[in-house]
């Protein structure tokens, strides 16, 4: 019997301890990020209560939930929650994670509740996201906002955030997307 190969596009990628199933054909991943997944995720405290956004396959959520934190997690696109839920069972933390399937963007689909922290891989161009996730963070609580700007657009979202009423902890380039765009993390505390 002659078995074919897997479809090039289904894969497993090992990061940072984790190991994630992917269909990179119907859903976002790039191992580009990984240093920056650990770099936030690390900042997570056992005990912490995390909303994920744009959850994806799971690289915020599991490293966030094995640190002790109980993590919500949401994400419309049904693949990538299905190769969530199968991730959350592999690497032993699916007892901390609620995975909330559905659009992000619908506030009446997000916990009523305050988070210790946010995680918001924004799509490209979907920033208004930051405003419905910041009302779900808890006071002197983190913020991890992902977007896409050129370098005056990041100094000039710097200050507006400060104006806004948040401290900028640490803000950065995470990657090139085009030719003078670039995705950036901003880090923020709410005052």
């Amino acid at each position: 019997m002659r078995l074919s190969p897997a479809p090039a596009h289904k894969t497993t990628r090992r990061e940072n301890g984790f190991s994630y199933r992917l269909d990179l054909k119907s859903s976002f991943f790039t191992p580009r990020l990984a240093h920056e997944r650990l770099r936030v995720t690390c900042q997570v405290q056992a005990g912490e209560s995390v909303l994920v956004l744009f959850a994806g396959a799971g690289p915020f959520v599991i490293p966030s939930a094995s640190r002790g934190a109980r993590v919500v997690a949401v994400e419309q696109n049904p693949d990538a929650c299905r190769r969530l839920v199968e991730n959350l069972l592999k690497n032993r933390v699916s007892e901390r994670v609620t995975v909330i399937p559905g659009d992000t963007f619908d506030p009446a689909l997000l916990p009523d509740e305050q988070f210790d922290r946010a995680i918001i891989p924004a799509p490209y161009g979907r920033d208004e996201i930051f405003d419905l996730a910041a009302t779900r963070v808890r006071h002197k609580g983190m913020l991890h906002f992902y977007t896409f700007k050129n370098v005056k657009q990041s100094r000039v979202r710097e200050q507006e955030f400060e104006k806004e009423g948040y401290d900028v902890i640490f803000w950065h380039r995470c990657g090139n997307v085009a030719p003078a765009v670039s995705r950036w993390v901003f880090d923020l505390r709410q005052r």
